[in-house]
């Protein structure tokens, strides 16, 4: 009859099975399958690939940048208007995506995505509203409150349904590049 053996990580576990490296013994919660056999974790020597190794730096590098090229593109092409906008929503989505994957060397992961996602919202309402009010920054009268006509542009962006439709898909174009 053979020993009762105990999982190493769940002592109330009892299995037959060992890691076919060191031999400790193992449950069906803590194998761990590789092409030599099954293993435990420690020996399988699980990492991610280092593409998906993004630092803290590189994420807010790419945020920055992100953001500026979002601020310019988005902002410029959601001042064009209407809904004809919906068609050019790719471009700021690509030159964002290319703007991050040369901040982060090329990195990919959830966490790039979402930068671009943070960039693109902040950078083209920014840019939509800056750009936007321009125009009328130049035309104010003397005494007049450039807060007060910024925020009602502001304002007016994000109630813009349009305006978040292009963001979106912005978005998603952006997302799809940095899969």
């Amino acid at each position: 009859m053979p020993e009762t053996l105990y999982c190493a990580n769940h002592p109330d576990t009892e299995t037959v099975l060992r890691c076919s490296k060191c031999a400790k013994p193992i449950c069906t919660r803590c194998i761990v399958q590789t092409p030599v056999g099954a293993r435990c974790h420690e020996c399988a020597n699980l990492k991610r690939l280092p593409i998906y190794q993004v630092g803290a730096g590189s994420l807010l590098k790419a945020l920055l940048v992100g953001t500026a090229v979002a601020f310019v593109v988005g902002g410029l092409i959601l001042n064009v208007g209407g809904w004809f906008l919906l068609f050019l929503a790719a471009i700021p989505g690509l030159a964002v995506a290319q703007a991050i994957n040369w901040a982060t060397n090329y990195k990919r992961g959830r966490p790039v995505q979402i930068v671009a996602g943070i960039s693109l919202a902040v950078g083209t309402i920014l840019g939509g509203v800056t750009l936007g009010s321009l125009g009328m920054l130049l035309q104010m009268a003397p005494g007049e409150s450039v807060a007060a006509l910024y925020m009602t542009f502001l304002i007016g962006q994000a109630l813009n349904p349009w305006a978040w439709l292009f963001i979106a898909l912005a978005i998603a174009s952006a997302v799809a590049r940095l899969h």
